[in-house]
C-alpha cells in the first residue's frame, strides 16, 4: 500500500513531531516551576517516545534522535537523585508505604506520573502492570507481647494445677473426698476444671471420688438406711450432678422408694387382716387366716415394725394366760398345746421352763391322786361311816388329762360309805393340788422379781392376781407402785394395797415371813397405813429371822440409813449378805456400791 493510501501512518508521524516540538516549548517555559514538573515532563517525554517508537515501528530523524540524548541523560540523573531520597527517606522513616515506592522504581515503574490522555487511551493496555504487596518483615511482631503474657499465663496456671492435684492427693489419703467444704479432694479436682476443663487427672479424680461415694451410698441401701443414702446423694450432686454414677444412685433411690411404698401398701393390708381376725376370735386358729399368721408376714416384710411385733407379743401374753389357766383346771392336754404355740413364737421366753414344770408336777400329783384313789377302791368295809345311803349304782372320777377316763370305778349299792370315803378324799385331793400349783406359780414368780426379771414376774403373778391370790395381789402393787415390769401407776397400786392389807395383816400375826416383810414395807412406805419406821424395823427383823430374802434386805437398808436403829455399817453389809446368799439381786448390788465382795 502507498503513502498516500496510509492515512494512519503518515497522520501519527506529524502529529508525533508536532507534539515534539510543543513538549520542548513547554518545557523551557516551565523551568520555573521547579524539578519536579520538569522531571515528569521529561519522564512522560521519554516513555511517549519510547511507546511511539514501539508503535510506529521506526527511528524519527535526527532532530529527535539529539533531542532523545539530552532528555534521556536529564531522566538519568533525576532518576538517580530520587533514588537516593528514597532510601534516605525509607532509613528514616520505616513505613509500609515507602518501601513499595522504592520496590516500584526499583522495577523502572513511577507512579503518580500522569501520562498524556492520547498515549494513555493508546497503551493503556498494553502497559497494565499488577503490583504485589508483600507482606511487613520486622524482627519484633505486634502480638509478641500478647504472646509472652500468654505464656506466662500459661505457666502460672501449670503450676496451680499441679499444686490442687498435690493438696487433692492428701485430702484423698486423709479421707476427706467431699467433705469438709472447700478442703476436700473433689473441691480441688473442681478447681483444677474450672483453669483446665479438659485435665483429664481431674476428671478421674472427680470420677474416683463419686465411685466411692456411690458404693457407701449402697452399702446403706442394702442395710434400708434410706436417710444415709439421700444425705450421699446430696453430696454426689453437689460434685457433679450430671455424672452416670450419680445418676444412677438417684435412679437406685427412686426404686428404693417405690419398693417401699408399695411394701406399706402390703403392711396396711395385712395389719387390718390381723385386727379383723382379733376380733373375730381366730387368734391362731384357722390356718392362714389368724391374726398369728398375718403378724408374721408383716415381719417377714419389715422385721422391724413395731405393730406386727406388738400383735404377737399380745398373743404370747394372751397364750401364757391361757396355758395358766388350762393348768389350774388341770386341763394339762390344751396347756401343753397353747405352750407350745408359744414355744414357736417365742422360744427364749422366760416362761416356758416354769410352766413345763408346774404341768410336770401337776401330772405328777394327778398320777399321785389316781393311784391314791384304785386303793381306796379296793379297801374292805370302813365301820366308821355309818348311815349313807344313795340313789346311784355308779360313781365317775374324772382327772381330764388325756381326754380319757383316768379312773371309772363301780360300786355296788352295799358300798355306799367306800363311795363317800372316795368322793371326800378326791376333793380334798383337789383341793391340795391346787394350793400345792398356786405356791408353785407364786414362788416361780417371787423368784423372778427377787433377781430383778421384774417382766417376767409379772407375768407369771397376774393371773395369780386376778383369781384373789392376796400375795401375787400385793407384789403387783408394789410392781405398780415402783414401775417394775409394767408402768408406773400409784392409784392402781393403793387400790391393790387397800384390797390385800387384811389378808397380810392376818397372815403376818400368824406368823408368815412373806406377811411380815409386806407389811413391814407399807408401814416404812406410809402406804394405806400410817408411816412408822420403828414398826416396820420391827416387822421386817421377824420376817429377816426366818430366813426371807427380802425382808433382809430392807433391814440391812435401815441398819445403812440409821432408819428405825441406830446407824450400823457392819450389820447392814450382813443382812445383805444373808440375803444376796440366796440370789437377792437389790442385795447384790448394796454390796457392791459399798464395795463388798
Amino acid at each position: 500500500m502507498s503513502s498516500d493510501e496510509d492515512p494512519i501512518r503518515s497522520v501519527t508521524r506529524a502529529d508525533i513531531e508536532s507534539r515534539v516540538g510543543a513538549s520542548t516549548q513547554q518545557g523551557k517555559s516551565k523551568n520555573s516551576d521547579g524539578r519536579a514538573s520538569r522531571s515528569n515532563n521529561l519522564a512522560h517525554t521519554v516513555i511517549g517516545t519510547a511507546r511511539e517508537t514501539r508503535m510506529l515501528g521506526g527511528q524519527l530523524g535526527s532532530v529527535s534522535n539529539k533531542r532523545n540524548a539530552i532528555q534521556s541523560s536529564k531522566l538519568t540523573w533525576w532518576i538517580l537523585g530520587a533514588f537516593i531520597v528514597l532510601i534516605a527517606i525509607a532509613l528514616i522513616l520505616p513505613n509500609p508505604g515507602a518501601d513499595l515506592t522504592i520496590l516500584t522504581t526499583i522495577k523502572g515503574k513511577l507512579p503518580g506520573v500522569p501520562e498524556p490522555d492520547a498515549i494513555y487511551r493508546e497503551s493503556s493496555v498494553d502497559e497494565t502492570v499488577e503490583t504485589t504487596y508483600q507482606p511487613e518483615t520486622s524482627f519484633v511482631r505486634p502480638d509478641d507481647l500478647g504472646r509472652a503474657q500468654a505464656y506466662a499465663e500459661q505457666d502460672r496456671i501449670t503450676t496451680a494445677i499441679q499444686n490442687l492435684l498435690t493438696q487433692a492427693q492428701e485430702f484423698e489419703n486423709a479421707g476427706n473426698l467431699d467433705i469438709p467444704a472447700d478442703n476436700n479432694a473433689a473441691a480441688m479436682y473442681q478447681k483444677i476444671l474450672v483453669l483446665e476443663p479438659s485435665n483429664s487427672e481431674a476428671t478421674q479424680g472427680i470420677n474416683l471420688v463419686l465411685a466411692t461415694l456411690l458404693n457407701s451410698a449402697s452399702a446403706a441401701l442394702s442395710e434400708d438406711d434410706r436417710a444415709t443414702a439421700q444425705g450421699i446423694l446430696q453430696r454426689m450432686q453437689r460434685i457433679d450432678g450430671k455424672n452416670r454414677r450419680t445418676l444412677s444412685l438417684e435412679n437406685a433411690l427412686n426404686q428404693y422408694q417405690n419398693q417401699q411404698d408399695e411394701q406399706a401398701t402390703n403392711i396396711t393390708t395385712l395389719l387390718q387382716s390381723a385386727d379383723t381376725s382379733l376380733g373375730e376370735g381366730k387368734v391362731i386358729r384357722p390356718t392362714r387366716d389368724n391374726a398369728l399368721f398375718y403378724y408374721k408376714k408383716v415381719l417377714n416384710i419389715d422385721p422391724a415394725n413395731a405393730l406386727a411385733s406388738g400383735g404377737i407379743e399380745r398373743i404370747i401374753i394372751q397364750q401364757l394366760e391361757l396355758v395358766s389357766q388350762s393348768i389350774l383346771a388341770s386341763d394339762l392336754d390344751a396347756a401343753a398345746n397353747r405352750l407350745n404355740t408359744v414355744e414357736t413364737l417365742s422360744p427364749d421366753n422366760p416362761s416356758l421352763a416354769l410352766l413345763r414344770a408346774q404341768i410336770s408336777a401337776l401330772t405328777a400329783i394327778l398320777l399321785e391322786a389316781q393311784a391314791n384313789s384304785r386303793a381306796e377302791t379296793t379297801l374292805p368295809e370302813v365301820d366308821t361311816v355309818q348311815n349313807v345311803t344313795t340313789t346311784e349304782n355308779i360313781t365317775e372320777i374324772k382327772f381330764n388329762r388325756t381326754q380319757e377316763q383316768i379312773v371309772n370305778v363301780e360300786i355296788q349299792p352295799e358300798n355306799n360309805s367306800e363311795i363317800a370315803l372316795v368322793e371326800a378324799r378326791v376333793v380334798d385331793e383337789q383341793t391340795s393340788t391346787a394350793l400345792t400349783l398356786n405356791q408353785t406359780i407364786m414362788a416361780t414368780g417371787l423368784q423372778h422379781y427377787y433377781h430383778g426379771r421384774y417382766n417376767e414376774a409379772y407375768q407369771t403373778l397376774k393371773p395369780l392376781a386376778d383369781r384373789g391370790v392376796a400375795r401375787a395381789q400385793f407384789r403387783l402393787a408394789v410392781m405398780q407402785q415402783l414401775g417394775r415390769g409394767t408402768a408406773k401407776n400409784e392409784a392402781v397400786a393403793e387400790d391393790l394395797y387397800r384390797r390385800t392389807l387384811p389378808a397380810i395383816r392376818t397372815s403376818a400375826e400368824a406368823g408368815a415371813g412373806w406377811a411380815q416383810a409386806d407389811l413391814a414395807s407399807l408401814y416404812e412406805d406410809g402406804m394405806v397405813v400410817g408411816q412408822d419406821i420403828e414398826r416396820a424395823f420391827s416387822w421386817y427383823l421377824r420376817s429377816a429371822e426366818q430366813g426371807y430374802s427380802g425382808a433382809q434386805t430392807n433391814l440391812g437398808t435401815l441398819y445403812y440409813y440409821g432408819r428405825g436403829v441406830e446407824k450400823n455399817r457392819e450389820k447392814a453389809i450382813e443382812w445383805y449378805r444373808s440375803a444376796a446368799d440366796q440370789g437377792d439381786a437389790v442385795a447384790r448390788d448394796n454390796l457392791s456400791r459399798l464395795g463388798v465382795k
